[in-house]
């Protein structure tokens, strides 16, 4: 199409079998971004994302690859040149998923994540860490009363400034629930609204258990708990027992009406349930003693215990996990430096060829 760079081209062209003409596009999509018009922009960064996620299939497969590197490393610098909260969010969980991207371009998560911040101002780094470990999940049963209150707990949070990751706002089509709930499980600070159902679902249960499987779950869960969980009394508590000593045995049965082969994912069922089961007395036992306030006083307060709760969390945390980079503004740390799952890697050198904006941020 020669010079014509306008959007619709660009959107075809992402299309194209041919993969220098898709990598192409996706440059000028990246560095056009800034003349663009502010609806043409959000445009721009969710074609960019989509083009990121398949760059990133490929990088799987061809490891070596410095074209795609550096392909995806415009495209992140693109994206910082105009990206919001939700673009940080976005790639946050793009790399989550991605060891690939973890390992090559975790400095430039934190160099985009800055010039995003910096530009918004307001959005501070106190609250706003690009460590996951420094992230708000929430964790909620789908249920009409459930979600209602999810949503109001995430509207009082950001009016306070404070994002609150949620299945709803920050997972894709096609993306894994499973992994999703994994990471929901990493949170370090992570606000559970417990119902009923909540405890005998099988993916509630299982973010429960993800959270109880990482440690220092006291420390890290914010309970809000409903008016028809009952879990209080001993005899209570026995029945949420009861309950997944019958849901592992109606799929033992059903899996012996037949041939036990490849009963791949099924007999994964059976342990999650058996896990469960194993964890949801002391689980129980340990929420019924917190003192969680009840629904109707956080709703009163519009959540402000919970949101100073987590507020202190976060600022602790922040102060454990410093890291004072070198203020050489070409120079990346090399004695440590943290990945997105808060796990740390040793002598970490970045390696992307190409032009690098190499802001720095300490982490307060």
């Amino acid at each position: 199409k020669g010079e014509d760079r306008s959007i619709h081209i660009l959107r075809d062209a992402l299309l194209d079998p041919d993969d220098a003409i898709r990598r192409t596009a996706a440059y000028y999509l990246s560095q056009d971004i800034v003349d663009s018009s502010k609806n043409e922009n959000e445009i721009r960064i969710e074609l960019l994302f989509e083009f990121l996620k398949n760059e990133e299939k490929k990088l799987s497969d061809n490891k070596n690859s410095l074209s795609i590197c550096h392909n995806i490393h415009n495209i992140l610098y693109g994206i910082g040149e105009i990206g919001n909260l939700k673009s940080i969010s976005q790639l946050q969980n793009l790399f989550f998923l991605s060891d690939n991207l973890v390992n090559r371009f975790n400095q430039s998560l934190w160099d985009i994540t800055y010039k995003i911040q910096q530009r918004l101002g307001s959005y501070t780094l106190k609250k706003a860490s690009i460590m996951t470990n420094q992230q708000v999940y929430i964790s909620y049963n789908w249920q009409e009363d459930s979600n209602e209150i999810a949503n109001q707990i995430v509207q009082a949070f950001e009016a306070k400034g404070i994002e609150v990751i949620r299945d709803k706002t920050h997972t894709s089509y096609k993306d894994s629930i499973k992994k999703f709930m994994q990471q929901i499980g990493q949170g370090q600070c992570v606000i559970a609204v417990i119902s009923d159902r909540y405890l005998k679902s099988p993916n509630c249960m299982f973010e429960l258990v993800e959270i109880t499987k990482v440690g220092d779950f006291y420390n890290r869960i914010f309970p809000i708990i409903l008016p028809d969980t009952k879990f209080y009394k001993a005899i209570d508590r026995l029945n949420y027992t009861q309950y997944w000593d019958e849901q592992i045995k109606e799929l033992e049965i059903a899996m012996k009406s037949g041939s036990l082969a490849n009963l791949q994912g099924i007999t994964d069922e059976l342990n999650l349930y058996t896990e469960i089961r194993s964890r949801i007395a002391s689980l129980t036992d340990t929420l019924k003693d917190m003192n969680t306030l009840t629904l109707d006083l956080h709703r009163e307060s519009e959540f402000t215990e919970m949101i100073q709760a987590v507020e202190a969390k976060l600022a602790e945390d922040s102060q454990n996990n410093s890291v004072s980079p070198s203020h050489n503004p070409t120079s990346f740390p090399q004695s440590i430096t943290y990945d997105l799952r808060g796990a740390n890697i040793g002598n970490f050198a970045h390696k992307v060829q190409g032009n690098q904006h190499t802001n720095q941020q300490e982490k307060s």
